[in-house]
């Protein structure tokens, strides 16, 4: 009698385990989702504190630039151009790192803001940055609702033995 018990409670077990698992991912994609959405807000409160006063305040600078790694290492290929050429420095790179090289971007804005060219490229950088996060956020919202979907579905072909 209890042989076939056994086969139920491995069954059983083996659902909550699945069921586990894809909680804790969707909690994993719920923090990465929450963190870029909070860069998202902060980075372009400061972008727009700076290019509205002109004077990059140090605080928000400090709060961003403290962050820059993280959110580079967290958008992946999403943050990076395959491709880049810098007319005004006579250079043309790969693999461009969005978030790490839109800084040094932003302070030489400020310090030359009356030059259209810079403020041009900058305002362009700043459209892909804002374009990646935007993208990134809209991945990690799909990929949740998959997960999300797929625990029920997942429960239901486990427990009907498919």
């Amino acid at each position: 009698m209890i042989y076939h018990v056994i086969p139920v409670i491995i069954v059983v077990v083996l659902i909550l385990i699945g069921h586990f698992i894809k909680r804790r991912r969707i909690s994993s994609y719920i923090k990465c989702e929450n963190f870029t959405t909070e860069f998202n807000n902060i980075f372009f409160d400061f972008v727009n504190d700076t290019f509205t006063t002109y004077r990059i305040n140090s605080s928000k600078y400090n709060t961003v630039i403290m962050q820059v790694d993280k959110i580079q290492q967290e958008l992946g290929m999403d943050g990076v151009l395959n491709s880049f050429y810098a007319p005004l420095h006579h250079m043309q790179g790969r693999n461009y790192q969005l978030f790490m090289n839109i800084m040094p971007e932003i302070r030489t804005a400020v310090s030359a803001r009356d030059n259209i060219i810079i403020m041009e490229r900058t305002n362009q950088l700043m459209g892909l940055c804002e374009d990646a996060l935007k993208r990134y956020i809209g991945n990690l919202e799909s990929t949740i609702e998959n997960e999300k979907k797929g625990i029920f579905i997942s429960d239901y072909v486990s427990w009907r033995g498919n």
